[in-house]
């Protein structure tokens, strides 16, 4: 019976091809663990590299920021001496310019003074000589009077009035003198 042959065969078939397939798939699993074994080893290791390039990274950078601390610190140090440099030769500078202007103000003072020293004496010089004319005149209109018979009320008119001398800011006396009102004679 062929039948029977071919049924068995085709049992026999499918039971071999059971087997095969169990140990495929043992073989499919070997495989695949071995991979997933593969894959996670490789994993590890490109964790572990990125940690170790992370500690290195951090590092470098650690060491990089140092640098620039010490170089921004440096350059900090530099502009400080620098303005405090500059500072001192400003304050030289505006040292110098007071104590210039102090000096030209001293002279200026005492040009000044100087100045209204010889005005008080020049001043002091032509009341004097102003004095002396009042005092002649007087002897003149008195020998006048004498002559004619007595006019007093024209000295009064006619005798010039000298001013106080006045104080200045400075403290210093200036003398002032007026114009002198002339009386017409009659």
């Amino acid at each position: 019976m062929p039948t029977r042959e071919i049924m068995r065969s085709l049992a026999d078939d499918i039971i071999c091809s059971f087997e095969s397939r169990m140990n495929g798939i043992a073989n499919i699993k070997d495989t695949v663990r071995i991979d997933l074994e593969e894959v996670q080893n490789f994993l590890k290791g490109l964790e572990n590299s990125r940690a170790t390039t992370g500690k290195e990274l951090h590092a470098d950078l650690a060491k990089d920021a140092a640098h620039r601390n010490a170089d921004v610190a440096k350059e900090l140090k530099g502009f400080h001496s620098h303005r405090k440099t500059m500072s001192k030769e400003m304050q030289n500078g505006f040292d110098k310019f007071w104590a210039d202007l102090a000096e030209d103000r001293a002279q200026l003072k005492h040009s000044v003074g100087a100045t209204l020293n010889g005005f008080g004496i020049e001043l002091g010089e032509l009341r004097t000589s102003l004095a002396g004319g009042q005092e002649e005149w007087s002897k003149f209109a008195a020998t006048m009077r004498a002559k004619r018979g007595g006019v007093t009320e024209f000295m009064k008119e006619s005798a010039p009035e000298f001013p106080k001398p006045q104080k200045t800011r400075a403290g210093k006396k200036v003398k002032r003198a007026k114009a002198f009102k002339r009386s017409k004679v009659n």
